[in-house]
């Protein structure tokens, strides 16, 4: 026991729990203790959440002037040959984008 009161115990934790039961425990063997906190009280203010840009948005957003929806269409969108499709499917059952009047081979809003 004489020992411990020549030996410094560190603990570095921000876990109160711990550093209440670390020392309790130091104390009763007569040990020189030193609880350092390894964090700051720092408040860390979380990234806000995006609204993700759905296939929709970006097909929808893409017909701004009438064009064929073709594959080159969908690389410079970034979309896989499904998203692509199920995007052009959803949009035209929600009656957001037809064929243009003009060429049935191009696409406009409604």
């Amino acid at each position: 026991k004489k020992q411990f009161g020549t030996v410094n115990f560190e603990l570095y934790s921000n876990d109160e729990n711990l550093i209440s039961a670390f020392e309790f425990q130091c104390g009763q063997l007569g040990a020189n203790v030193k609880s350092i906190r390894t964090k700051d009280d720092t408040v860390v203010q979380m990234p806000s959440v995006q609204k993700s840009i759905t296939a929709e948005d970006k097909v929808f957003s893409a017909l701004k002037s009438p064009r064929p929806l073709d594959p080159s269409l969908q690389k410079q969108l970034g979309l896989s040959k499904s998203d692509f499709s199920k995007a052009i499917n959803e949009l035209t059952k929600s009656k957001k984008i037809q064929r243009s009047s003009e060429s049935k081979r191009k696409w406009v809003r409604c």
